[in-house]
């Protein structure tokens, strides 16, 4: 089961300071530690979980990126966009997939992957979609800040469930930045 990151919108970001961190394409050997995050995150065994990213990556008929965060010690967060077509909900590119390291939240890290997978898609198209459960209120703040505005209300998607909530589209208009 997904546990969201805790709400606290009026918590002031982290005081202590960590190191720098980079923003950039995910490596084939990045897969187990993004496979650790997301069991840190969901629960589970992180060898099912590598294994089922790899798969996912080899199967998809559509592009899957992943974007990782990088600190000295190794990844400490990761992003994934993908393009999407389901029946639904509109074709195009999503967000989907943001983690960070228990310890490193509240320093910006999700953000800047975020910001990143925006400007990676920009330069594709010219509107980015995310959906999110109702309950993922850390998430819809970000995503909202960052532009996103809300579409629609209790969607269905292919595979995913929003146990306890409900579905919720968002949309990003990218303008005339994309091709």
């Amino acid at each position: 089961m997904i546990k969201f990151s805790k709400y606290q919108p009026d918590r002031p970001a982290a005081s202590k300071s960590i190191d720098e961190w980079q923003v950039e394409p995910a490596q084939p050997g990045d897969m187990r530690a993004i496979a650790e995050l997301t069991a840190e995150r969901d629960g589970g065994d992180p060898v099912l979980y590598e294994r089922l990213i790899v798969e996912k990556q080899n199967a998809s008929p559509d592009p899957t990126h992943l974007f990782v965060a990088r600190q000295h010690e190794g990844v400490v967060g990761y992003g994934r966009v993908s393009f999407n077509r389901y029946e639904s909900i509109p074709t195009g590119w999503y967000l989907a997939g943001l983690s960070v390291a228990t310890d490193k939240r509240r320093f910006g890290i999700g953000r800047s992957l975020t910001e990143h997978r925006i400007e990676w898609v920009s330069r594709k198209a010219d509107e980015l979609f995310y959906f999110a459960n109702s309950r993922n209120l850390a998430s819809i703040d970000l995503h909202l800040s960052l532009g996103f505005r809300e579409i629609v209300r209790g969607i269905s998607v292919p595979g995913i469930t929003f146990r306890d909530g409900v579905g919720i589209l968002y949309r990003l208009d990218l303008g005339t930045k994309s091709k």
